[in-house]
């Protein structure tokens, strides 16, 4: 008799659960800090590394932009005027 979707699910989550143990397992084996370095007598120190830029620097250096280059970015007419004063509205509009 073949076997039901149920059956060949429940094998599956059962299959599944047994590799998620054995990778578990397999990772508290490598927890043991292995040897930086040429020898274990003089072990080297981890080398230094750059440190990553900021997501929040970048929005930063987007907002502190200098007008002009918002008011060539910005074409509608509301924006302009409300970076420049109600007479630039209509310098926008007549260009």
């Amino acid at each position: 008799m073949p076997t039901s979707n149920h059956q060949r699910q429940q094998r599956r989550a059962a299959a599944r659960h047994a590799s998620v143990a054995l990778l578990a397992a397999q990772r508290v084996e490598r927890t043991v800090p292995e040897q930086s370095g040429a020898s274990r007598e003089r072990p080297r120190p981890p080398r230094r590394r750059r440190p990553r830029p900021t997501v929040v620097a970048n929005q930063r250096a987007a907002v502190h932009r200098c007008a002009c280059f918002l008011a060539r970015r910005w074409t509608s007419a509301e924006k302009t005027a409300s970076l420049w004063g109600p007479d630039s509205a209509k310098i926008a509009r007549a260009s």
